[in-house]
């Protein structure tokens, strides 16, 4: 028998119930913060215990959307990237790696053009004219370098 895996919100909110019972349980308390070379930091001898504000049932229910106003800078941020990869993803566009810094470049070279004739190798049947528009090749955060495809036949 094959074990599921619960859905993601299943999951999340599994944890903020867990996370609001643990403030009825664990005791309260606070650390002072000292600074040290520049930087302040948690003193860990300085423990003392302050009043305990355990978790209802409203902080349970605005525990995520008062998270999501905090953290909304980085929400936008990754909603913007997983956008730009959706559009690579919708264009066709083939991200791989064909050698390393070490290989001598007939030896990428030839990586390259067996890439080639695979992808088009595989091209659907229905596919009209170029089924390769264009192909680049660069380095890790580095300009790409467009190869003549008439090279690689």
């Amino acid at each position: 028998m094959k074990t599921r895996v619960p859905h993601t919100y299943v999951l999340l909110i599994g944890l903020v119930i867990l996370a609001a019972l643990a403030t009825w349980i664990i005791p309260a308390g606070s650390f002072d913060r000292v600074v040290e070379q520049g930087r302040e930091v948690v003193d860990p001898r300085s423990f003392h215990p302050v009043e305990a504000r355990p978790a209802g049932l409203s902080a349970l229910f605005l525990a995520f959307p008062r998270g999501l106003v905090e953290i909304a800078e980085i929400v936008f941020y990754i909603f913007i990237i997983g956008g730009a990869f959706g559009v690579l993803d919708k264009t066709g566009v083939i991200h791989l790696a064909v050698g390393k810094l070490s290989m001598e470049a007939d030896k990428i070279a030839e990586n390259v053009k067996v890439l080639l004739d695979e992808i088009v190798r595989k091209k659907p049947a229905d596919a009209k004219g170029d089924f390769i528009q264009s192909v680049f090749i660069a380095g890790t955060m580095t300009p790409g370098v467009k190869i003549i495809m008439a090279q690689t036949k």
